[in-house]
């Protein structure tokens, strides 16, 4: 089974699965613990779209998004 990834700049649909993937990393790498901490609120998930200052692209596989990386 062989696996295709694509390769994409974020949308605006896609704030709650990247919002998801970061509180996974914040929970693991800081002392909070709630599922719902809150990295991303709609202003800022809109700034980094918007490729003002920096690109937020997505990785995704049948539509799922697997990761994200910011390159500012």
């Amino acid at each position: 089974m062989s696996m295709s990834v694509n390769i994409r700049l974020a949308k605006q649909e896609d704030q709650r699965r990247c919002s998801e993937l970061l509180n996974v990393l914040a929970i693991a790498t800081s002392e909070a613990t709630s599922d719902t901490y809150e990295i991303f609120d709609s202003d800022i998930f809109s700034k980094l779209i918007s490729n003002e200052r920096g690109s937020l692209i997505i990785a995704e596989e049948n539509g799922k998004i697997l990761g994200m990386a910011s390159i500012s």
